[in-house]
């Protein structure tokens, strides 16, 4: 009921305001664009791309190849973890960019979501996965269920 309005309220608020990035502005053009892989001529961002626009994203973790973004959500209780999830997936379809991996671990020790973000049709990180990451990130300080 009024719960999940008050969430869409805090929502849109915070999406009102802007953040800025190595390349773009959640609110501008680019981050409202679907995915499309092949806007970067079908490849993957380099390794020096990659780490520089991981610090937009300071919670995410690259992996040792630059090829994977990474980020492990802890949560107060199990409830607050699996909630999570329609978040992440209504982000992700929006967007038309999944992520490659989901995990959700709501037993009463360390509750948890991890996600893994990836572009196969690059075989690599694309500039979604990072507008994705910071969606999700963003979405989750929205709603402050994050275990602190």
């Amino acid at each position: 009921g009024n719960q999940g309005k008050h969430v869409w309220s805090k929502l849109g608020r915070m999406a009102s305001r802007p953040r800025t990035l190595a390349r773009w502005t959640v609110g501008d053009k680019r981050s409202t664009q679907k995915c499309d892989p092949y806007e970067q001529g079908g490849k993957p961002l380099d390794k020096e791309e990659a780490k520089q626009l991981r610090d937009t994203v300071p919670d995410w973790n690259l992996d040792e190849d630059c090829l994977r973004l990474s980020r492990e959500f802890r949560f107060n209780d199990g409830q607050s973890a699996l909630a999570f999830l329609p978040y992440v997936t209504n982000i992700s379809t929006n967007d038309g960019h999944m992520p490659e991996e989901i995990r959700a671990f709501p037993g009463p020790e360390a509750p948890r979501v991890e996600l893994t973000l990836h572009t196969p049709a690059l075989g690599g990180l694309s500039y979604n996965d990072f507008l994705l990451a910071l969606k999700l990130s963003s979405t989750i300080e929205a709603v402050g269920s994050v275990a602190r």
